[in-house]
C-alpha cells in the first residue's frame, strides 16, 4: 500500500496535537482495518508507526504476530 514517510518534521493535526522532529507517515485512512485501528489504539506509542508500516508493507509474519496478542 502506499503511504509516505516523513523524517524530522514537524506536523498540527486538526484537532490540535503536534510535534516538531519526529518521524511520521501519512496514508489513507481505509488502509487499515477497524480491527487495526483498534489494536493501534491500544499499542504502546513505540510501536504504532512500526506496526502500521508493517501493515502498509505487507509484512504478513510482523502484522500476524503483534495481533495474535489482541485476539
Amino acid at each position: 500500500m502506499n503511504y509516505d514517510f516523513h523524517s524530522r518534521k514537524a506536523y498540527i493535526a486538526g484537532d490540535g496535537s503536534y510535534s516538531a522532529c519526529e518521524d511520521s507517515i501519512t496514508f489513507d485512512t481505509d488502509a487499515l482495518t477497524t480491527k487495526q485501528w483498534d489494536i493501534v489504539d491500544d499499542l504502546p506509542d513505540s510501536m504504532k508507526m512500526e506496526y502500521a508500516i508493517a501493515i502498509l508493507d505487507g509484512d504478513d509474519e510482523f502484522v500476524a504476530e503483534v495481533e495474535s496478542e489482541y485476539e
